[in-house]
C-alpha cells in the first residue's frame, strides 16, 4: 500500500519512494494534467455557446426601453449597438466601482460608455 500525496494538485513524489510508487504518481499527475486541459477545453467551448436567442433574450432585460414584444421592431445594426453600448456601460460601471473603492486602474479603464462606435474599438 502506499500513500498518494498531494499538496494541491501537485503530486508529491519523494526520491526514496519505490519505482512502482513512482510510476502510479507520475501517472496522476499526468491524469491530473489531462483533467485540468479537458476542464479548461469544456469552459472555452462553454464561453462561446451563446446563441442569437440568448441575446434576444438578455436585451429587454436591461432597462433600455426594449422589450419581447418590440426587439423585433429594431434592426440588426441597432440590436448589435445597443450590445456593445450595455456592454460597454457594464465595464464603466464595474471599473468606477472598483476606483471608488481604492483599485489602481489604467486611464483607458475608465473610458466613458457614451461614446462613438466609429472612434472606438471595433471589439
Amino acid at each position: 500500500m502506499y500513500f498518494l500525496e498531494q499538496e494541491g494538485d501537485e503530486v508529491i513524489i519523494y526520491p526514496d519512494d519505490s519505482p512502482i510508487v513512482k510510476k502510479l504518481k507520475l501517472q496522476r499527475r499526468k491524469s491530473l494534467e489531462m483533467r485540468r486541459k479537458a476542464k479548461a477545453k469544456k469552459a472555452a467551448k462553454q464561453g462561446s455557446d451563446l446563441k442569437f436567442s440568448d441575446l434576444i433574450g438578455s436585451v429587454p432585460l436591461d432597462n433600455c426601453n426594449l422589450n419581447m414584444a418590440n426587439i423585433w421592431d429594431i434592426t440588426y445594426y441597432s440590436f448589435q449597438d445597443q450590445l456593445k453600448r450595455m456592454g460597454w456601460r457594464d465595464q464603466f460601471d464595474m471599473n468606477h466601482r472598483a476606483a471608488l473603492a481604492g483599485a489602481k486602474l489604467k486611464e483607458s479603464q475608465l473610458k466613458h460608455w457614451m461614446r462613438s462606435i466609429a472612434s472606438s474599438d471595433k471589439s
